[in-house]
């Protein structure tokens, strides 16, 4: 005959409601990325620096939803890829310049459609002076 032992609600391991410590995410400038990446590396500097520059340009972190984040890294990631090809493309490398052209484009398609939602966002409601002059 087996005797199951039970465990007091105190010794139960409570779960941690943090993220997972050491590997897992990183954020910058509210945008998630690997925390196995390198920050020492060119490329890696490079993602970080462009990151940095399309958030402030943006109108900043506040102004960012989760999908508009996504695009961000998403526009850093290809941008950090045109880079590499240019430099094989300069080493003299043989280089697939359609790929270059469709990452050109993607880049361009991705930064017009965030620059147009922060332009949106730009605009500020009449200030109460203008509502008082509008109502006269």
């Amino acid at each position: 005959m087996t005797v199951l032992a039970t465990i007091p609600g105190d010794a139960v391991p409570k779960k941690r409601r943090g993220g997972p410590r050491g590997k897992g995410l990183r954020r910058i400038h509210g945008i998630e990325v690997p925390r196995v990446v390198d920050g020492r590396r060119a490329e890696t500097r490079l993602f970080r620096r462009r990151i940095q520059a399309y958030v402030i340009e943006l109108g900043g972190e506040a102004n960012l939803n989760e999908f508009d984040r996504g695009q961000v890294a998403q526009l850093a990631t290809i941008e950090v890829r045109i880079a590499s090809i240019r430099k094989a493309m300069l080493d003299g490398d043989t280089v697939a310049s359609d790929e270059l052209i469709r990452l050109a484009s993607e880049s361009r398609r991705i930064l017009n459609g965030l620059r147009a939602k922060a332009g949106k966002a730009k605009q500020s409601a009449p200030t109460m002076r203008e509502r008082l002059m509008g109502a006269s």
